[in-house]
Formats: C-alpha cells, sequence, structure tokens
C-alpha cells in the first residue's frame, strides 16, 4: 500500500502542485490549521514539522505568517519535495531538512525533539498506521507543543455518510458519451480511497495513549465545489482510467481504450 501510494503521488506532483495554485481551497484548509494554533498557542512557533508537506503549500504558509520559524518538511514523494525546494529556495535559512520519508517513519528520524508545533494538512485521512503518526509527533514535541491536522469528511465517523459533491453524477455522465451501458459502482469506496474511518473516540484514545491531550476538535461545512473535484479526479487522465478499472468501478474494455487514448492525447 505505501510504496503504491508513493508511486501514485511521484506521478501526479506536479499537476498536483498546479491544482493547489489555481485552486485557492487547499490553503485555506491550511489557514484554518493556522488559526486553530494560534488560538491555542502561547507564542509562535520557533520550530515546526510539515508532515506530508507536498509541494510546500504549507510551509509556504506557515513561512509568510511566521518569518523566522524554523522548519522541517516531511514528504515520502521525491518529486513533491523537489518542487517544495524550488517553491521554498529564498527560504534556505529557515529549512532545517526536506526528510523524503513517510509520516509513519518520523520517530525514527535522526532530528531534535524540540518542536513546538507538527502541521498536517490534507493528509492524515489517507494514513492506514496513524498510530505511528500519533507515535512519532509525540516523540517530536517539546510539552506544551500543537499538532494540528484535518480529515476528509470520508474518513471521519461524523460526516463520512455525507455526500458533498455529486461528481459521481457527472464523470458518469462523460463516460456514458463512449458507451451508453457504462456504470459506476461503490460511491463509498469511489470517494475514500483510504477506505479508513477515524472516530473522535479513537482521536481521544490515541492522544492519551501517547501522553497527548485533544484540545479542540471542529467540524466545518466548507463549499468545495464540484470544479476542484473534477479537476483533482482528472489531473492525470491515464490514472483515472487505471483507478476506474483497479477499484472495478468500470468493467469495460473499450472504454478504458477510449479513456488511455484520451490521457496519452490530451
Amino acid at each position: 500500500y505505501r510504496s503504491r501510494l508513493v508511486n501514485i503521488w511521484n506521478k501526479r506532483a506536479v499537476p498536483y502542485h498546479k491544482l493547489t495554485q489555481d485552486n485557492p481551497f487547499l490553503a485555506h484548509l491550511c489557514d484554518k490549521l493556522l488559526v486553530l494554533h494560534e488560538k491555542h498557542s502561547t507564542s509562535p512557533p520557533v520550530k515546526a514539522i510539515d508532515l506530508g508537506a507536498g509541494g510546500g503549500l504549507s510551509s509556504r504558509k506557515l513561512l509568510n505568517k511566521y518569518p523566522s520559524v524554523k522548519l522541517l518538511l516531511v514528504e515520502p514523494s521525491s518529486s513533491f519535495l523537489q518542487i517544495a525546494k524550488s517553491e521554498l529556495s529564498e527560504n534556505n535559512s529557515n529549512i532545517i531538512d526536506f526528510a523524503c520519508i513517510e509520516a509513519e517513519a518520523l520517530q525514527n528520524y535522526k532530528t531534535d525533539s524540540d518542536y513546538d508545533f507538527v502541521l498536517s494538512n490534507c493528509m492524515m485521512h489517507i494514513t492506514k498506521e496513524d498510530d505511528k503518526i500519533f507515535q512519532g509527533v509525540a516523540t517530536r514535541l517539546k510539552p506544551g507543543g500543537l499538532f494540528c491536522f484535518n480529515l476528509w469528511w470520508h474518513s471521519f465517523d461524523e460526516t463520512r455518510d455525507q455526500v458533498v459533491v455529486k461528481e459521481n453524477n457527472h464523470i458518469l455522465e462523460a463516460l456514458k458519451q463512449f458507451d451508453p451501458k457504462a456504470s459506476l459502482k461503490d460511491e463509498e469506496n469511489y470517494f475514500s480511497a483510504s477506505r479508513i474511518i477515524k472516530s473522535l473516540s479513537g482521536l481521544v484514545e490515541a492522544s492519551r495513549q501517547h501522553k497527548m491531550k485533544l484540545v479542540e476538535h471542529v467540524v466545518d461545512d466548507d463549499d468545495v465545489g464540484l470544479n476542484f473535484f473534477l479537476q483533482f479526479r482528472f489531473m492525470t487522465p491515464e490514472w483515472k482510467a487505471s483507478f476506474l478499472f483497479d477499484e472495478g468501478l468500470v468493467d469495460d474494455r473499450l472504454l478504458e481504450e477510449k479513456l488511455y487514448e484520451i490521457g496519452s492525447t490530451k
């Protein structure tokens, strides 16, 4: 699962980075995490970790807000880290390291244990070993440090039954242009590739086990917009085609050929 996930994001790093630049939604989610930090912290962060840093979007937001902060970027995709290095090239003095490791390996990474802030934007919902992440964060935070992260609706028990955008209907309409018999199955699996359901009680227990405390839990209802989801799903059309067939959501070889043809000629 891990290697497959990293390979997927290596291939999608450039179009995803473009998506984050064209669409303000992911930056908006990061802003909310920074507001939470400001609310519960008594001082600006001195040292911080961007967990699942991607192309550096959250790190850039953090540096804009706290210009003197020292940053460790943790990201398993080497393609994303190359983008982050380019995006943050003018902030070399702020960078502790660009660590090409999985978030689950943070506890074994050779770094200090005096960080006062760990930020994770749009990453925690795809991990299958969140307990290891909590353990790693707990070993790196100094007393009073904060861990702020978010989860997409489909990976949290309070919101997992909500269908925020009926994107399937629009995708299916497009697919039927090639084959009137095309169909999509299992909407819940389609929305949640990780198939992980986390709970509030689970977060409380994970915090307790690692001598942390859940100080605030917020459920927001943001208007993501269909455009974002369609851009996300079709960042790389050939990837979308393989996803549909690997997951058994579409079973039509002619349709598969058409989708790959679109992906290779776009």
